[in-house]
């Protein structure tokens, strides 16, 4: 449920990317020889995103990302609609918007975002609020990612999105799988700590894959991270709640010639959408990492009547994969195993505590003894 206190910072990229790709350089609103139309489909993508959200404190970011989509005279004509309509907004070309929503948003309740690097921000005081896929406008109990959603989606936990992106999306033809890159960062951490261990990759289809492209992978691994040393302090933002259900918008919205917009001024009703995603038992998984638990690996299976079996590894092709483990899935108590069968750096324990982490959404695992 939206609160009346909640604070939204707009990620203003993929509403002017949307608006531009819609209404390029088509003049639908011209007036007195001024073309008003991108202005028209800015305003009304947030009034209504306003109204589905709920929204009553806001602020737009306009950083470097959103001056490239578009035109500095678009642009400037949607910051002097912002003005003269009384939201507020940050307007910085020199720092991207990553950077500087990384800088603002401690005190705001959600980000608005189709960003995937703004993931990393996500914590259970800081939802991330996405549009539906192919539908930029439209918002629905699907659209809030919290950190349970983040790891269900993408198999790592917030603070590990830039290396995940950056496997995955940062190298061009050469990315990596899903699976790959959730259990490198499983096996090593951040992207730093996978080079460091690059040497000590047991698959040389994905040695090779990195190496040739560690200056493109760590370039982009810089991008999607914030820069400590934006502070927040370096932006003036305004703390009182939207009041747009005026006379006053209502006739700028009719020199503006936006008619259609008048109706969506009215305060947005009290939003409920519950958030997707729940948290998974910690009780489920195991890791099988001496003979103790093999032994009782082996009695849950004899035991049940259904077990599912899947391989874990770095690669699809059984030639050159390497075999990390078996997950076993027994039907008795809802419980997985997962069969570690080696370590690639930092003993068997740590590795499988990893894998561990990632089965239970968690950041602690359960105590194994060492062997």
């Amino acid at each position: 449920m939206v609160r009346p206190k909640d604070r939204f910072l707009i990620d203003t990229a993929f509403m002017i990317e949307r608006m531009h790709k819609t209404f390029f350089e088509t003049p639908l609103l011209t007036i007195d020889g001024k073309d008003h139309t991108c202005t028209f489909g800015f305003a009304r993508d947030f009034l209504r995103m306003r109204r589905r959200l709920g929204i009553k404190h806001s602020v737009f970011v306009i950083g470097k990302d959103s001056h490239t989509l578009t035109s500095e005279q678009q642009l400037h004509d949607v910051m002097d609609f912002l003005q003269r309509f009384d939201l507020p907004y940050v307007n910085d070309s020199l720092h991207s918007n990553l950077q500087i929503i990384a800088a603002l948003c401690l005190p705001f309740s959600h980000i608005v975002t189709a960003d995937r690097r703004l993931f990393q921000l996500a914590s259970d005081h800081l939802l991330i609020v996405r549009p539906q896929a192919g539908r930029p406008d439209k918002y629905d109990s699907s659209s809030y990612v919290s950190p349970e959603v983040i790891h269900t989606e993408l198999g790592v936990a917030p603070p590990d999105v830039p290396t995940y992106l950056t496997l995955t999306e940062g190298l061009g033809a050469a990315k990596l799988t899903h699976s790959q890159a959730v259990r490198l960062i499983e096996l090593y951490g951040d992207l730093e700590a996978i080079y460091m261990h690059l040497s000590q990759l047991t698959s040389p289809h994905i040695h090779k894959k990195l190496a040739d492209n560690e200056a493109q992978a760590r370039r982009y691994y810089g991008e999607s991270q914030p820069e400590r040393r934006l502070e927040p302090a370096q932006y003036h933002i305004s703390n009182d709640a939207l009041n747009l259900d005026t006379e006053r918008h209502r006739q700028l919205l009719q020199t503006y010639r936006f008619h259609s917009l008048c109706v969506l001024l009215e305060d947005p009703p009290e939003v409920r959408l519950t958030r997707k995603g729940s948290k998974r038992s910690t009780d489920a998984y195991y890791t099988v990492v001496n003979r103790t638990a093999m032994t009782e690996l082996a009695s849950l299976v004899r035991a049940s009547k259904v077990c599912a079996i899947d391989t874990e590894s770095d690669d699809k092709d059984p030639r050159q994969g390497t075999l990390f483990g078996v997950s076993f899935s027994v039907k008795l108590l809802g419980t997985l195993r997962f069969l570690h069968l080696g370590s690639c750096i930092e003993g068997r324990r740590s590795a499988a505590e990893r894998i561990c982490d990632r089965q239970r959404g968690r950041s602690s695992c359960r105590a194994f003894a060492d062997i």
